[in-house]
């Protein structure tokens, strides 16, 4: 029974001390991380990247309309669609 008392502490010491560095390694990153994320030149970036994605959805956008209008049966003034009764089809 002592023995696996002994064996038992012994593995929470190991678990403890693996926690400690662990929860270290955390509080580290999460202050590099903050002050990174603080930086100007990071943040003009972010702001940067950010309106680039945006640009580009909007132009995603602009490129499906005009396949979807490019469609045979689609009309160039507007967004119609053939109906299936229409006698085209």
């Amino acid at each position: 029974m002592e023995k696996e008392m002994k064996a038992l502490q012994r593995d929470l010491k190991l678990v403890e001390e693996s926690h400690v560095n662990q929860v270290l390694n955390l509080v580290l990153a999460r202050g590099y991380l903050s002050k990174l994320i603080a930086n100007s030149r990071i943040a003009r970036y972010r702001r940067r990247a950010t309106r680039a994605r945006e640009s580009n959805k909007a132009v995603s956008i602009e490129v499906q309309v005009t396949r979807f209008l490019r469609k045979p049966g689609t009309s160039q003034k507007g967004y119609s669609a053939p109906t299936p009764w229409d006698p085209k089809r």
